[in-house]
């Protein structure tokens, strides 16, 4: 039987885009640098996101090393910008409690001020640096949907996170599929990927 993979993917927020900028932010790891990148509010930061890269709270990282599961190192964070806003506190079957004056969703963090005092609050995050190894088959050049990517399963060397250099999505194994949901359930989708 195959081993099943799934696309590891952000839950859809009430809010659209202004509940994924508040909820993950913007983040990137420097491949110069080693470092990740990362704008977003605080103090309040969800243990797990996704920002660009994938951001943990040092709790799950700690967790996540005892795991046995494979196919990630980590990268410290730099809080490049991190804006005060408690937006966690709002409630969350009604709108967002303030908008950006701009309307736009990221300027809740690119048109504030960062915060030592919230960065500090946040203690430390680290980004996980998964390995870009797996190959991904397309069905026609431009793809309408995920159906029509398939995952070379004898490329992803058996590991429970990888990358693809042909596709932007990270693939997580069943194993780590379980793992998230017993452990950042809240914070994280799945949708099985076709596997060839």
């Amino acid at each position: 039987m195959a081993s099943s993979y799934y696309y590891l993917q952000q839950p859809r927020h009430r809010w659209g885009d202004y509940g994924y900028t508040l909820v993950h932010g913007y983040g990137r790891i420097d491949e110069a640098t080693k470092v990740c990148r990362l704008q977003r509010t605080g103090p309040f930061v969800p243990p797990f996101t996704q920002p660009g890269a994938i951001v943990v709270a040092d709790a799950v990282r700690i967790a996540l090393e005892a795991s046995r599961l494979a196919g990630f190192s980590f990268v410290p964070v730099v809080k490049e910008r991190i804006v005060a806003l408690d937006w966690h506190q709002w409630d969350p079957s009604g709108d967002p409690k303030e908008y950006p004056e701009s309307g736009e969703p990221e300027d809740y963090i690119l048109a504030g001020v960062h915060s030592p005092h919230a960065a500090s609050a946040m203690g430390d995050l680290w980004a996980l640096q998964i390995p870009s190894v797996a190959r991904v088959q397309r069905d026609r050049p431009i793809v309408e949907s995920l159906r029509e990517l398939h995952l070379v399963l004898g490329t992803t060397q058996g590991l429970d996170f990888v990358r693809s250099p042909d596709v932007g999505h990270c693939f997580v194994s069943s194993r780590a599929r379980d793992w998230l949901q017993a452990h950042v359930g809240e914070w994280v989708e799945f949708e099985p990927a076709s596997v060839r």
